[in-house]
């Protein structure tokens, strides 16, 4: 299958069909049958799974969120699911954690959750990275994988 992506500033991906920035949004999601939302959490991208996103989308698309709860505006994918809009989701992240017991997402037939566990932590790297980042900071080098502030993430 075809794989996309979309990001804010524009990338080149070997075997990856890039878009970026607000103008590559729709186009992207025009495409996108299976869309999986992995975006860092900031202002510019909380509620960006709302009915306009899933109304660029084919047809029958699929939703995986394994980003941030508050990406997705939980009442527009109940209405595209029950369109048919969206034909399926997997969500792993909620805006209230742990997911209340009387949610319909529990109950909803086209919906799976999972419990936040999506990035499991391989216990061997994480170590090795956390020790390489103290060796770092001792020796005086400079640091790697920071967060832009700037950016929100």
């Amino acid at each position: 299958f075809d794989v996309l992506g979309w990001s804010r500033s524009q990338k080149t991906i070997d075997n990856v069909g890039c878009f970026h920035g607000a103008d590559g949004l729709t186009p992207f999601l025009n495409q996108s049958e299976m869309l999986v939302c992995l975006l860092p959490l900031t202002a510019e991208t909380e509620n960006i799974l709302n009915g306009e996103t899933f109304a660029a989308l084919p047809m029958g698309s699929f939703l995986i969120n394994a980003g941030r709860g508050a990406h997705l505006v939980e009442e527009d994918l109940l209405a595209a699911l029950e369109s048919g809009r969206i034909a399926g989701a997997a969500l792993d992240v909620f805006r209230t954690e742990p997911l209340p017991k009387d949610h319909p997402f529990w109950s909803h037939p086209k919906i799976s959750v999972t419990p936040h566990v999506a990035a499991l932590v391989n216990i061997p790297t994480a170590t090795a990275a956390i020790a390489d980042t103290i060796r770092r900071i001792r020796s005086g080098q400079a640091l790697i994988d920071l967060a832009e502030r700037s950016r929100g993430y």
